[in-house]
């Protein structure tokens, strides 16, 4: 993470999609080093819990207004709710995340700038692999 610490400050678009092998204390490096984040994606990187995504919410660039949480078991209503109010999102991508009616509100209210949004509900499959991906990254890490 040496070179994050060294050039971070020039980044602006971080894609982590399906890295499953990032801990948290990396991710949370990693934002640390790039104030200047304006784009962040974590698309299935199903190990990152909730309180991680609390913790990245308040230490995220307040730039940031490219999200993309698709595939995370651990976005919620309380996680989402929490990063839309620290940050000007633009766009967000939340497909198959468990989120329910008070999220979609607090969407409405705290982004006026949303351009692009995705919810989709998980379809039976999507919840069945995520499910075996959380399981053995519990399995891999106990």
């Amino acid at each position: 993470w040496r070179a994050f610490k060294a050039r971070g400050a020039e980044l602006r678009e971080l894609y982590l999609d399906g890295c499953t092998a990032l801990s948290e204390t990396d991710l949370l490096q990693v934002v640390d080093a790039c104030p200047s984040l304006r784009v962040l994606s974590l698309r299935g990187c199903y190990q990152i819990g909730d309180e991680c995504l609390l913790t990245l919410a308040s230490r995220c660039s307040p730039a940031l207004d490219v999200l993309d949480v698709t595939c995370l078991p651990s976005v919620n209503d309380g996680v989402l709710v929490s990063l839309v109010n620290q940050h000007a999102l633009r766009a967000l991508n939340a497909a198959s995340c468990p989120l329910g009616a008070a999220a979609v509100h607090q969407l409405a209210v705290a982004c006026p700038a949303l351009v692009f949004v995705c919810l989709d509900a998980p379809s039976a499959r999507q919840v069945a692999a995520a499910q075996v991906a959380a399981d053995a990254t519990t399995t891999t890490t106990t």
